[in-house]
């Protein structure tokens, strides 16, 4: 199936990284709130924020399919940290990135999860949708 970006889904909503960030938080949040529910340490908020900030180096060099993203890992990974480093000012925000990427802990475990759910829903409206 061929991925769509910046596709108009209803109205005047479009597809970009900022939008799609705020529906992986969303994600992130419930999944760690249900996880805590059943007595796994967890902190939703920080997982929603984790997931919030994931996408961020995409604004500046770009979202790369999975295609090429394989093919390349370690020079997509080396792109992304050099942008969160030289563009972002935030320590909050460059130690959320950091926890996502290295991936050690339950709330950077559930925010790649929120992604993955949430790409996967993407592809199931992209796959209905007569573009």
């Amino acid at each position: 199936m061929d991925v769509k970006r910046n596709t108009p889904i209803i109205g005047r909503d479009y597809c970009n990284t900022w939008f799609f960030s705020c529906i992986n938080s969303t994600i992130a949040l419930r999944l760690a709130e249900a996880a805590r529910e059943q007595g796994i340490s967890v902190d939703p908020l920080k997982a929603a924020a984790i997931a919030l900030v994931h996408d961020i180096p995409e604004a500046f060099i770009g979202d790369l399919v999975p295609a090429v993203s394989k093919r390349i890992p370690s020079l997509k990974e080396s792109l992304e940290i050099e942008a969160i480093e030289e563009k972002i000012y935030s320590n909050i925000i460059r130690s959320l990135y950091t926890e996502y990427v290295e991936r050690k802990n339950t709330e950077s475990k559930i925010a790649k999860l929120a992604d993955l759910i949430s790409t996967y829903s993407r592809c199931l409206v992209y796959e209905n949708m007569d573009c």
